[in-house]
């Protein structure tokens, strides 16, 4: 599962550097795929924004709706909010195609976005694809966003919602012996090294 989730994210577009004897780095060779992924971005213009975040966060969105492909059909997907001590924090549930068990195996998505940008919209069609090419359904939590909210806000939503979905596994449908994390960026490996600590069993993908 692991080299699956890894290769959905990566996708082995990016051919590897090579050293020479002299340990200087030859010039980096990108497949042309990557390429013109590269020349889409140079060209991403941000229009109406008013300050640097929200020049930020509509770039990210612009960005992450030509990068993140086609939005798949999935059988359900399900809206639901964890409650907390203070506030609620909203989650998403994607029910693959052609899986109708009992208890399915799950996987928490993490989405990137440096704790400031991206939401359920930015990654919904990366989610879809995941969740159809896995066979799992993906719990999809969206975490508070600085500055609004400053860290360790969106860090603590994304440890008490994957704490809260293990423990309330059955209720949702979900088989608790598989249950992975998967996620881009800061979020995904300050929360996933955060859960390892206190000792949860999980099989993650970075």
């Amino acid at each position: 599962m692991k080299k699956l989730i890894g290769m959905l994210m990566i996708s082995g577009l990016i051919s590897c550097k090579t050293i020479n004897n002299n340990n200087k780095m030859n010039a980096t060779q990108l497949n042309p795929e990557i390429s013109k992924i590269i020349e889409n971005l140079q060209q991403i213009h941000v229009f109406d924004w008013k300050d640097l975040l929200d020049m930020s966060r509509k770039g990210y969105e612009t960005m992450a709706v030509q990068l993140g492909g086609k939005k798949e059909a999935v059988r359900i997907i399900e809206e639901l909010n964890i409650p907390t001590n203070n506030h609620e924090i909203p989650v998403r549930i994607y029910r693959p195609n052609g899986i109708e068990n009992e208890k399915s195996p799950a996987i928490i998505y993490l989405h990137g976005g440096w704790f400031v940008s991206g939401s359920f919209e930015t990654h919904d069609a990366i989610v879809r694809q995941l969740a159809n090419a896995t066979g799992s359904a993906i719990v999809f939590v969206d975490y508070r966003l600085a500055p609004e909210y400053p860290f360790p806000a969106g860090f603590d939503d994304a440890q008490s919602a994957t704490e809260w979905i293990i423990k309330n596994a059955e209720h949702l449908h979900l088989d608790k012996n598989k249950i992975g994390m998967i996620g881009d960026s800061k979020c995904f490996h300050s929360t996933w090294r955060s859960v390892e600590i206190s000792g949860v069993d999980l099989s993650c993908s970075r």
